[in-house]
């Protein structure tokens, strides 16, 4: 039974890795989302500085009008609530992974700029047959349900007689003499002895105990198993979801913004569109370029969700 124990220990540890890297991993694309909008937001500050003083112009030459300028200010002023905002998320998430890492909670963890965009094209199916092959809760169900069959086993055998066989051998020295004519010759002696269970009502509580020990290990296995088959079920369709919103980004969604960015912006340049609406054409953008990231950042995040659940590789 305790190689069974030992099975089952060693199967924990490997459950708590593979839990730490599944959440570094998370944190890393968290950082990714946070990094990226956090550039997405600098570069939208500086097309606003350009859009105030092109509102500041127009209202010291009399083209324009102070409420323009006012509009620009007003949403800059957002936009850096929004960066601190980030901020503040980034310094929460660097130290979870520091925390992880084993480092130190001030230790500067660099921006991260590159994630990988490749899309995961395997069958679900695949992934449960490989999850219930190699995830460890299973293996620790499989290590207890052997040791329990052991107990049951044992228990069994504490119906049967306990016969005992001890044979001895015993050397007499040899006495000048002596009276006894046995000196000198050395004995062999057999003894057995045979003890008989009583306590009946005992022993079967034990057997009854360890049955259903058996039973409940093998429930307890099969929750686990129908536990992993959902959560894969539920993490391979967060991806595949995921997987079709940024198909949404990359066949149209972002150009078409561009352009009607472009588009407000050449109107406005000719006086054919009022400063309010070419702010709504930029904010527009701005919330297209901010999903994107956040779709790219979750579509890595159920990835590694779907990764987990597999036992730490997928197939």
């Amino acid at each position: 039974m305790s190689d069974e124990d030992a099975t089952a220990e060693q199967q924990r540890h490997d459950v708590a890795g593979r839990d730490v890297a599944f959440r570094v991993k998370q944190a890393y694309f968290e950082l990714y989302w946070v990094d990226q909008s956090l550039q997405i937001l600098d570069d939208y500050l500086i097309v606003l500085g350009t859009f105030n003083r092109s509102a500041e112009e127009k209202y010291v030459t009399g083209a324009g009008i102070q409420a323009n300028v006012l509009k620009s200010q007003v949403e800059m002023s957002t936009v850096l609530d929004r960066r601190l905002a980030f901020d503040r998320i980034r310094v929460g998430i660097t130290s979870r992974l520091n925390a992880l890492l084993g480092r130190g909670a001030a230790t500067t963890v660099e921006p991260v700029t590159i994630m990988e965009r490749t899309r995961y094209t395997s069958p679900e199916s695949l992934v449960v047959d490989r999850a219930l092959a190699t995830r460890q809760e299973l293996h620790i169900a499989d290590a207890m349900i052997r040791k329990s069959d052991l107990m049951t086993r044992l228990a069994h055998l504490n119906y049967r007689p306990d016969f005992n066989v001890q044979a001895s051998y015993i050397t007499i020295p040899k006495v000048a003499g002596s009276q006894f004519t046995d000196t000198g010759k050395n004995a062999f002696g057999i003894m057995f002895n045979v003890n008989i269970p009583i306590r009946l009502k005992r022993r079967r509580a034990a057997v009854n105990e360890a049955r259903a020990l058996v039973k409940s290990n093998q429930m307890t296995r099969e929750n686990i198993r129908n536990e992993i088959t959902a959560e894969i079920s539920d993490f391979y369709f967060k991806m595949q979801h995921t997987g079709r919103t940024l198909d949404l980004y990359d066949q149209g969604l972002i150009a078409q913004a561009e352009s009607s960015l472009e588009s407000a912006l050449f109107a406005y340049q000719n006086g054919n569109l009022d400063f309010l609406s070419l702010l709504d054409a930029e904010r527009m953008i701005l919330q297209v370029n901010l999903g994107y990231v956040r779709e790219q950042s979750d579509y890595r995040k159920h990835h590694a969700e779907l990764e987990w659940a597999a036992g730490g590789h997928l197939p």
